[in-house]
């Protein structure tokens, strides 16, 4: 029943379309109309404890594990999926730096450093938590981060995505992929740079 569309529109003013009137579906209702002729990601929202098990549970169902990357800004799901699956590929979102310093989250391991000790910090703990991507804001991407990721065998998303110099910036720089809210367009922007 919420009405996403209309959310869309107003946080989207210079959209050419209107949304208004596009629903939300479940996970289930997604996963029925366009089974594995897609590539997901997913992204936990919350923190709580059975939200890893009940996703897994309804990929399992659709044998949709081959098909799907779970992403979050947390850690914590992810570190529980990665428990339940090694076969499911895990993006750990990384947040604006200088939010996540105040985050309750990661404050202590935070604390004190700066914004790079902070990308540093949280691609290695991606390692050791045995994920395959971080996820990083296309702003705030540097080569040095990619190269650091890489060296932990980690690929890199980028996130925040709000233009084509934005994206035509993270494949340059080697990033996998990128979340953006114009897929048709992102699309065809990735085709004509490849193409280039």
């Amino acid at each position: 029943r919420m009405d996403i569309g209309a959310w869309f529109d107003r946080t989207h003013p210079d959209s050419v379309e209107s949304f208004q009137g596009t629903y939300l579906n479940s996970l289930k209702e997604v996963f029925e109309q366009l089974g594995s002729r897609v590539f997901y990601h997913i992204e936990i929202k919350g923190w709580e404890d059975w939200l890893p098990l009940r996703l897994l549970q309804e990929i399992d169902r659709f044998d949709l594990r081959a098909q799907v990357t779970v992403t979050s800004f947390s850690m914590r799901p992810l570190i529980q999926m990665r428990s339940l699956s090694d076969q499911v590929p895990i993006c750990f979102l990384l947040r604006d730096a200088a939010d996540a310093i105040h985050s309750a989250e990661f404050r202590p391991e935070l604390e004190g450093l700066d914004l790079a000790e902070v990308y540093d910090y949280w691609i290695d703990a991606s390692a050791v938590a045995g994920f395959d991507q971080v996820g990083i804001r296309a702003a705030e991407l540097r080569p040095r981060m990619l190269t650091r990721a890489a060296d932990r065998s980690l690929e890199v998303r980028g996130w925040g995505v709000r233009d084509e110099a934005d994206l035509a910036r993270l494949i340059a720089l080697g990033a996998v992929g990128a979340t953006v809210d114009w897929p048709g367009r992102g699309i065809e922007i990735v085709e004509k740079w490849v193409d280039s």
